[in-house]
C-alpha cells in the first residue's frame, strides 16, 4: 500500500514531525508494510529533504496554485493535463492508495487569510485526490471558528465534497464541523503526536543531572502569540515575569523552549525565546533551546521537566503525554480541548486576559498541586492511546468500504 502524506515542514518545527512519526508509527501497525510519501510546503522542501534519512521518508514538494486547479478541475471533467512542472507531485498523488492530511489545524477563522484566493488554495489538494479518485482521509486536527464567508464556503466543499473522513481532536472542532451540515463522517481523536516516542540526547542527559538538585521547568514561547498581542500588552515581559516568579518560588532551572525555527524574525520563536531571556532578571537560572533538533530528541528534552508552561500546543502534547504537570497559553480553543482530555482544563488561559499576577498564581496552584496533577494525567494517558489507535481503525473502515466499491 502507498500511502501519501500531507503536512507541515519537517526543518526547525516540532509540530510537523511530530504528527509524522506518530501517524506512521499508529497506521503502520494497521497496515504493515504500507509505503509512506510526505507532501511538504515547497519554500521548505530543500530543507526537508535533507531530513529524509532522519525521518526515513520520501518529501515531495507541494504548491498550490492556479495551474494545479486548472489540473484539478479538468480531471474532474474527465479531461487529461499534465504539465511537465507538476509531474514529480502528480505522480505520488497517482501512485497513492489513500491521500492523508495531516495538517494539525485546518478552516479556523483563527489562522490565515480569509480571502477567496487564501481559502481556495487551502484545500487544492483534496480537490485533486477527488478527482483522480482517491479515498481521502483529514487525520487528526482542529477546526473552527467557521464564522467568515469563505472559511465556511470552502470547508463545505472541501471536508464535505472530497473527503471521506474526518478525524477531530476535541469535541469543540467536532461541533464546528457538523455545523457545516455536510455529511462526512466525524469522530472524535485525540492527536496522534501522544504516541510520539522520546530520544535521549546530550542536553536531556545534562537536565538529568541537574534535575538531581533542583527542579526544571519548560517554557514554550510562540512568535504567533507575540505577534498577536501587539498594541494589546507585553506579552515577552510577560513571560519574562513569570520566569522569574518561577525561578524565586521554585528554585527551578527555566528551560525556554523553540517549537519553531524560521529565517523571518514574525516566525521564528528563537526570537522569543532570546527577547524573554534578555528581559529576565534571573537570566543565569535559565537556558535557550532553540538549535534544531528532531521531535523525538526535543521531547526527550521535555521528558525531564517538573512541570511545563506551553504556549506552543505539541510541547502541551509532549508534556502531558508524559504526565507532566502543565499550564497553557493559548490563542485557539485546541488549548483547553487538549487539556480537556486529561481532566486539566482549568490550567488553560487565553494570551487576550493574561496578566501576571493571574499566571503566576495559576503556576503556583500548578505547582502547588504537582504530584496529584500528575497522577490525574497519567490516568487518562491508556484512553487516550485507546482512541488513538481508533483513529486507525476508522481510517481501515474507509479504505475496505472504498475497495469494495470500486470491486462491484
Amino acid at each position: 500500500m502507498h500511502i501519501l502524506l500531507i503536512g507541515a515542514r519537517l526543518c526547525r518545527n516540532l509540530g510537523g514531525p511530530s504528527l509524522l512519526v506518530a501517524t506512521r508509527r499508529v497506521l503502520s501497525e494497521r497496515f504493515p508494510g504500507a509505503q509512506y510519501t510526505l507532501l511538504v510546503p515547497a519554500a521548505s522542501a530543500q530543507e526537508d529533504s535533507a531530513l529524509e534519512d532522519v525521518y526515513q521518508i520520501r518529501c515531495v514538494p507541494y504548491r498550490p496554485s492556479p495551474l494545479l486547479a486548472m489540473v484539478a478541475v479538468l480531471r474532474l471533467l474527465g479531461l487529461r493535463l499534465r504539465p511537465r512542472s507538476l509531474s514529480p507531485m502528480l505522480d505520488v498523488f497517482e501512485r497513492a492508495d489513500v491521500v492523508i492530511d495531516i495538517w494539525g489545524i485546518g478552516f479556523s477563522d483563527a489562522l490565515g487569510s480569509r480571502s477567496f484566493r487564501s481559502r481556495f488554495a487551502s484545500g487544492l489538494h483534496f480537490l485533486l485526490a477527488k478527482a483522480l479518485r482517491k479515498p481521502v482521509i483529514k487525520y487528526t486536527a482542529d477546526y473552527g471558528p467557521l464564522a467568515t464567508r469563505w472559511s465556511r464556503f470552502f470547508a463545505r466543499l472541501y471536508l464535505g465534497r472530497c473527503v471521506d473522513l474526518i478525524l477531530a481532536r476535541d469535541a469543540q472542532s467536532r461541533d464546528a464541523v457538523a455545523s457545516l451540515g455536510i455529511r462526512t463522517p466525524v469522530y472524535v481523536c485525540p492527536d496522534t503526536a501522544f504516541m510520539l516516542e522520546p530520544q535521549p540526547s546530550a542536553m536531556a542527559m545534562s537536565l538529568a543531572e541537574r534535575r538531581r538538585t533542583q527542579p526544571i521547568i519548560g517554557l514554550s514561547v510562540s512568535h504567533q502569540i507575540d505577534t498577536r498581542s501587539r498594541g494589546n500588552g507585553d506579552y515577552v515581559g510577560l513571560m519574562a515575569g513569570l520566569a522569574d516568579h518561577v525561578v524565586a518560588a521554585t528554585g527551578a532551572h527555566v528551560v525556554l523552549i523553540a517549537n519553531e525555527l524560521a529565517q523571518a524574525a514574525s516566525a521564528d520563536d528563537a526570537r522569543i525565546v532570546q527577547a524573554v531571556l534578555d528581559r529576565m532578571a534571573a537570566r543565569t537560572s535559565a537556558q535557550a533551546v532553540t538549535a534544531y533538533r528532531s521531535a523525538s530528541e526535543l521531547k526527550g528534552v521535555i521528558q525531564q521537566c517538573d512541570a511545563v508552561v506551553a504556549a506552543r500546543y505539541h510541547t502541551l502534547v509532549a508534556a502531558l503525554s508524559m504526565g507532566i504537570p502543565s499550564l497553557a497559553v493559548g490563542w485557539h480553543h485546541k488549548y483547553e480541548g487538549l487539556l480537556g482530555l486529561v481532566g486539566q482544563e482549568r490550567f488553560a488561559c487565553d494570551y487576550q486576559t493574561l496578566s501576571l499576577s493571574g499566571l503566576t498564581a495559576l503556576f503556583d496552584d500548578l505547582w502547588a498541586n504537582r504530584e496529584a496533577i500528575g497522577e490525574t494525567i497519567t490516568a487518562h494517558l491508556p484512553a487516550i492511546t485507546q482512541q488513538v489507535m481508533a483513529g486507525a481503525e476508522h481510517a481501515a473502515t474507509v479504505l475496505a468500504s472504498r475497495r469494495q466499491g470500486a470491486m462491484r
